[in-house]
């Protein structure tokens, strides 16, 4: 489960017995497993004797890669251009840190905005053309905006991120915020 961290604490590790990992310094990987129709957060006192919190996590990204299949969609007319990453509505923002990108690169032509107003919500453009990114950012701050009081459990982030075609890597984009 990958989640923006509000709290400012840079730390990674045995917060409060959580088995979690830093990515890009603000947003932390909650490792979790299935148990029917909820998820449960692994701590660090449920890793399998013999196992470390690394192979684990490396164990997820297996699954995630096998169980999980990412789609792009174009979204309605009026927010044409303006793809989503559909993923079941459990794994959206997990889309982040797979190796997607250059895929979905290919597709729309060159280097990618990508927006995750929302767990569940990931939206992705063509960085090359201004007025799809500006319909993308719009479209993105309404939905943060939306959800923001009334489903709070699905907020995630402002950050805006950018994927270069050049270097295969996302990064957090200075230029644009939601």
């Amino acid at each position: 489960m990958f989640t923006s961290n509000n709290s400012g604490d840079n730390s990674t590790g045995k917060s409060n017995n959580m088995t979690m990992f830093r990515v890009w310094d603000k947003y932390v990987i909650f490792l979790v497993q299935d148990v029917g129709n909820v998820f449960k957060y692994i701590t660090y006192d449920d890793i399998p004797k013999g196992y470390t919190a690394e192979q684990l996590e490396h164990k997820a990204f297996e699954n995630l890669y096998r169980d999980i299949n990412f789609r792009l969609a174009e979204s309605s007319v009026k927010h044409g251009g303006v793809y989503g990453i559909l993923a079941g509505g459990d794994f959206e923002a997990e889309a982040l840190l797979t190796n997607i990108w250059s895929d979905v690169s290919q597709t729309l032509g060159g280097d990618l905005l990508i927006a995750a107003p929302t767990k569940d919500i990931v939206l992705v453009v063509s960085a090359d053309n201004s007025r799809i990114v500006k319909r993308m950012l719009k479209f993105a701050r309404k939905i943060f905006s939306d959800n923001i009081n009334s489903s709070r459990e699905l907020i995630f982030t402002k950050d805006v991120f950018k994927y270069s075609r050049d270097t295969d890597k996302i990064e957090i984009s200075s230029k644009y915020k939601l």
